[in-house]
């Protein structure tokens, strides 16, 4: 009961924030941008309490990788779709940017979501959860 509670208010915030007659910005809002949203995150939310059930590999490494490889291929194929890469020109970036790309790569994707699978493996996904509080 307390689970569907939080939900719906959760929904009842993204609603607030997207209704355009509080006026809370002079954009319109993405209602597309928005939907993907909210699957991104019910997605993850579904993910994350399926994996201590599925069978994954017995390294946590592995299983991140595979995650991520999985997850990489499926943007560079929808950013490819919508013609992102006709103006993307990686010459045009600085040598700081992709340092900058690099350490996120590193420390905030692979350390970063590996811990987290490691993580869900040995507390409750709600507890889990609680990471977004402190992860940029």
């Amino acid at each position: 009961m307390r689970l569907a509670l939080a939900l719906l208010i959760g929904i009842g915030g993204v609603a607030v924030l997207m209704s355009r007659s509080l006026n809370l910005g002079g954009a319109p809002i993405d209602r597309v941008g928005a939907l993907a949203l909210i699957v991104a995150s019910m997605s993850w939310s579904v993910a994350s309490s399926l994996t201590r059930k599925l069978p994954l590999p017995p390294s946590k490494v592995m299983s991140s990788g595979a995650q991520m490889l999985a997850g990489g291929m499926f943007l560079a194929l929808t950013a490819a779709a919508l013609g992102e890469f006709r103006s993307f020109h990686p010459w045009t970036v600085s040598r700081a940017a992709w340092l900058s790309l690099l350490y996120l790569i590193v420390a905030g994707s692979i350390i970063g979501f590996t811990a987290y699978v490691w993580l869900i493996h040995h507390q409750s996904p709600t507890k889990v959860g609680t990471y977004a509080y402190v992860n940029p």
